[in-house]
């Protein structure tokens, strides 16, 4: 089955439904807290450049907390830094 923009639609509520069940989950057995940083799950977070980022201050670590509430400051795509530098 071909995934294309219309089922990535569909799924993304209950994507998200899952993934704050999960988390909240994580947090209760105390596997994860909020204040965690994401980068110690997703380590390529650190890599992502923010778009209009330029200096340390716009490029501050991002707190699971800051997921769930999108509050992280990412986009909706995003690429690795690398990628723009091989262009």
């Amino acid at each position: 089955m071909r995934v294309n923009p219309e089922r990535r639609r569909a799924w993304a509520p209950l994507a998200a439904i899952l993934a704050a069940a999960t988390l909240l989950t994580l947090i209760e057995s105390k596997a994860v807290s909020l204040d965690d940083f994401a980068t110690k799950y997703v380590p390529e977070l650190g890599y992502m450049k923010l778009p209009g980022c330029t200096t340390p201050p716009c490029n501050n670590p991002i707190k699971l907390k800051h997921l769930p509430s999108h509050t992280s400051g990412l986009p909706n795509e995003m690429k690795p830094a690398e990628a723009d530098e091989a262009q």
